[in-house]
């Protein structure tokens, strides 16, 4: 599979695909998609991005045009610094594996803040093809707005329990 990378395609070079021209139409697929997707080599080399991962690195300052593209994802991983940073092993881990095909795929929560709003992400990595053609998927879909109702519902609960044992307390009095 030869898909382009996405800073090569622009919205018309996306316009014009048609099933004579199976590159376009993939990379228009997976830009569709609003999860942040690179697309890995055997050795853990990003060959192919999406542009929602083209816009996410945009938005928090990664500068290099390439977005990526050629970076060893493992590598990264490997020398991830800072609090951001704590995953970095067991998501190493965890694409080593999909790689290796001790598992099928490898899920991860995360939190990736920025400096004006809290972010939570899903890390999905899957893989198919084999040998010289395998090829890892990951896929970091935004869960922000479920954990932020997860957290407030967690806070009601707190605060309902809180209410009712001072209440109990006011009734024994």
């Amino acid at each position: 599979m030869n898909l382009l990378p996405a800073t090569q395609t622009s919205p018309e070079a996306s316009a014009t695909y048609n099933d004579q021209n199976p590159s376009y139409f993939l990379q228009a697929t997976l830009d569709s998609l609003a999860a942040h997707i690179a697309i890995l080599d055997e050795n853990g080399v990003i060959i192919a991005v999406n542009a929602a991962w083209n816009r996410f690195a945009q938005r928090n300052g990664y500068s290099a045009e390439s977005y990526g593209l050629g970076a060893n994802y493992l590598e990264v991983c490997r020398e991830a610094t800072g609090e951001d940073s704590l995953e970095a092993p067991i998501v190493l881990q965890g694409i080593k594996d999909v790689l290796g095909g001790r598992r099928d795929e490898f899920y991860l929560e995360y939190p990736c803040h920025s400096p004006t709003e809290p972010r939570w992400f899903l890390m999905r990595v899957t893989r198919f093809g084999e040998g010289e053609n395998l090829r890892v998927v990951v896929a970091h879909e935004n869960i922000t707005a479920r954990k932020l109702a997860l957290l407030e519902r967690e806070r009601a609960e707190k605060e309902l329990t809180r209410s009712h044992e001072e209440l109990e307390l006011r009734v024994l009095e």
